[in-house]
């Protein structure tokens, strides 16, 4: 039979990995959706460019 402490240390590591991973999967995704608005405002400022030619 494990002791309390032993089962209360597993249960915060379970706990702070799942925490770091649901704040990882965030900042993944905001980082994903500030890559396509750069890359939309690129083509944009690429066609102005061409359109001023």
């Amino acid at each position: 039979m494990h002791s309390l402490a032993t089962v209360a240390l597993g249960a915060f590591a379970i706990i702070f990995f799942c925490a770091a991973l649901i704040v990882g999967l965030v900042i993944l995704k905001k980082y994903k959706a500030e890559q396509i608005r750069i890359n939309e405002l690129t083509k944009k400022r690429l066609e102005e460019k061409q359109k001023n030619k």
